[in-house]
Order: structure tokens, then C-alpha cells, then sequence
């Protein structure tokens, strides 16, 4: 009956980076915290990944980074983003 599923993306653009969360997945833009616990940012390493990916069913307290794991829902997730951004912007200029 799709009870189970979210009505909608969460989704979160602020200065700091960007963050989605789609059913079990929560992609993160940036690496770090991004806020007020240290590590607030770090920069990638070569061949490390870019940003942060959690299955927040089998991890809630996000504690292994599957960006390198899983790529197709990184480019998904991603691309997902950019279409919420593209709307928001989009809003804005109505107003």
C-alpha cells in the first residue's frame, strides 16, 4: 500500500553543503560534520570519496561511509539535488 515510503525527499540546501535523505539513504555532499563537532570539514583524499552515503536502516548512527560502495546511488541522490536546487531557484525568482 506504499505506507512505508516517505511522501517526499527531505531535502536540505544550506551554505555548508547539501544533504538528502531518500528512504533508507542519506547522501552528504561534503565530508565532516559540517556544523559544530569536529571534524566541521575535511578535505578528500585521492581516490577517497568525495562526500558521505549512509543506509540509514541497517546504520542510524552512520558510522560506515558507503560513497565508494555505492555509486549508483551516489550519481541518483546527486542528481536529485540538483533538481531541488534548480526548483528552489527557480521559486525564487517568482517571488
Amino acid at each position: 500500500d506504499g505506507s512505508d515510503r516517505p511522501v517526499r525527499d527531505v531535502t536540505v540546501l544550506t551554505n555548508r553543503g547539501k544533504v538528502i535523505r531518500q528512504g533508507k539513504w542519506k547522501l552528504i555532499t561534503h565530508l565532516g560534520s559540517g556544523g559544530f563537532s569536529r571534524p566541521r570539514r575535511v578535505e578528500p583524499r585521492p581516490g577517497g570519496p568525495k562526500g558521505q552515503l549512509y543506509d540509514l536502516a541497517a546504520d542510524p548512527s552512520e558510522t560506515t561511509n558507503l560513497w565508494l560502495r555505492e555509486p549508483t546511488i551516489v550519481d541518483l541522490l546527486t542528481e536529485r539535488l540538483a533538481a531541488a536546487r534548480k526548483k528552489r531557484f527557480a521559486a525564487a525568482r517568482k517571488q
